[in-house]
């Protein structure tokens, strides 16, 4: 199901010129960004509550363990993604309304491929916590393993809405899974329950999540489980090569807390983990954005329109450094004051991790956009090679690096690997579609950046008035150097016509 089968390879030199994207399109994508940047920002509200209260209440250890049960089973929760929620959207996207059967057989599929995986996960669990010291681990991701189910019937449904350019939908209900976890913990905390109902209460999160989804999506799509052995035999095909990616990103992605768990204990893991936090709650703001273009660039893709293709990659790489940018420089300014703020002084070691690991964050932005274009033109397989070759050498790294430096040496690891994927990810991009990359953003607003920076160094003033003073500098550095112009923000925002 290549979109590029040989005799279709991307036209290199000169390409005929196509008319620009519709406005009302545009527009669309816009919207879908919008929505979920702002369900975010009040996710990231809820989150850091939930941070506040956790590293608080469990203390350095327990939140080492919370993270390590955290950490293990979302590793499997790729497993029972396989790429098959991606390639539906694709599906959907280019081949119309005649495809919303394949929801309910995706479903089926997915949840089959859920218990499977459940049974595996908890299996291996004696096998690699299997000590006296790692009992709270092993219960604690038994507890957890009905996340699987419940995210793989979330996840189809969202694959549904995002084809049809309704991510606003999917965005409340993921805000309203995270409230949910929040006010539980919250309230388990108050209450002095223990470790075990504070893992529960995530994974009946993720139940309201689903049923949300489930009630938003009945009456547009049939959501009844279907056996189709050639749907699913298709469907598992189509998405093999990017299952197979996602299962060693996913490894590769949580390799350093896993080995950290493993080398140097569960206090370890909670340094590291409330500096990873910070990663996390930055890298779903890129992930908007491409999720929202994903379809366009799919539909591109189907149609051959080259232009269309560079064209919304090139708009989406500059919007992600503008957005990445500050994001990185402001953490690392302000870390030594937020650090104690959101999870207390017993946390100063996390410091000098975060300031480390963040820039990896601003690599991911524009990684994951780059990995999606390569889906949407067919070429999974580049995807999987890609994400062996960083596994490799994170492993490697963090096998030498973190015994002797622990979660300095892993935050150091993540943002090297990460800086080599970005390289041979845009290399292959190159190579499969011809599109090279402007500099004329990232030129502006890298400078805009440092000005940021060396302003928030230099002001002792808090770090709310550091941050307010950063942002100033940084917009203002913005418009002089006109990179809102470049980034096309009038189309963007005018009135559809």
């Amino acid at each position: 199901m290549d979109a590029f089968p040989p005799s279709a390879e991307p036209p290199h030199g000169v390409v005929p010129p196509e008319p620009p994207a519709p406005p009302s399109q545009t527009r669309r994508v816009a919207w879908n960004t919008g929505v979920q940047a702002l369900a975010r920002a009040v996710a990231i509200g809820l989150g850091l509550l939930t941070t506040v209260v956790l590293t608080r209440y469990l203390g350095v250890e327990g939140y080492g363990d919370y993270v390590t049960v955290a950490v293990y089973v979302t590793a499997f929760a790729v497993v029972v993604d396989w790429g098959t929620a991606t390639v539906l959207v694709r599906e959907l996207a280019t081949r119309g309304p005649d495809a919303h059967a394949l929801v309910g057989r995706a479903l089926g599929l997915r949840v089959l491929i859920a218990v499977g995986v459940s049974a595996v996960a908890a299996a291996l669990l004696p096998l690699l916590y299997g000590g006296a010291d790692a009992e709270r681990v092993r219960i604690g991701a038994l507890v957890a393993l009905p996340f699987l189910a419940f995210g793989a019937v979330a996840t189809t449904i969202s694959a549904f809405f995002q084809s049809q350019l309704q991510m606003g939908r999917v965005a409340a209900a993921e805000l309203a899974g995270q409230a949910a976890a929040t006010g539980l913990v919250v309230g388990l905390a108050a209450l002095g329950r223990g470790f075990y109902e504070i893992i529960l209460a995530f994974a009946l999160s993720s139940a309201v999540f689903a049923a949300i989804m489930v009630a938003l999506a009945r009456r547009r799509v049939s959501l009844a489980p279907r056996y189709d052995r050639d749907a699913w035999r298709s469907l598992a095909l189509a998405s093999a090569p990017l299952g197979a990616a996602l299962v060693v990103n996913a490894v590769y992605f949580r390799a350093d807390a896993l080995l950290l768990s493993l080398l140097r204990g569960s206090r370890e893991v909670g340094i590291y983990g409330v500096a990873y936090r910070f990663v996390e709650v930055a890298v779903p703001f890129s992930h908007f954005l491409v999720l929202a273009l994903f379809p366009l660039l799919s539909a591109a893709a189907a149609n051959r329109a080259w232009t269309a293709l560079h064209r919304g990659l090139q708009r989406g790489m500059d919007v992600l450094v503008v957005v990445a940018v500050p994001l990185v420089v402001g953490t690392i300014a302000v870390a030594p004051a937020l650090v104690p703020l959101v999870v207390g002084d017993r946390y100063e070691e996390s410091v000098l991790p975060v300031r480390i690991v963040m820039p990896a964050a601003g690599l991911l932005f524009l990684t994951w956009l780059a990995s999606y274009l390569l889906v949407a033109v067919g070429r999974q397989a580049d995807v999987l090679r890609l994400n062996v070759g960083a596994l490799v050498l994170n492993v490697a790294l963090n096998v030498a690096l973190i015994p002797p430096y622990g979660p300095v040496g892993a935050a150091a690891v993540k943002t090297a690997s990460e800086a080599a994927l970005l390289g041979g990810t845009l290399f292959l991009v190159q190579r499969r579609t011809g599109f090279v990359p402007s500099p004329a953003v990232p030129a502006r607003a890298l400078p805009a950046g440092a000005a940021m920076l060396a302003v928030m160094l230099v002001l002792d003033v808090g770090f709310v008035l550091q941050l307010a003073a950063g942002t100033a500098v940084y917009t203002a550095a913005l418009v002089a150097l006109r990179v809102p112009s470049r980034l096309g923000l009038r189309e963007l925002l005018g009135p559809a016509r």
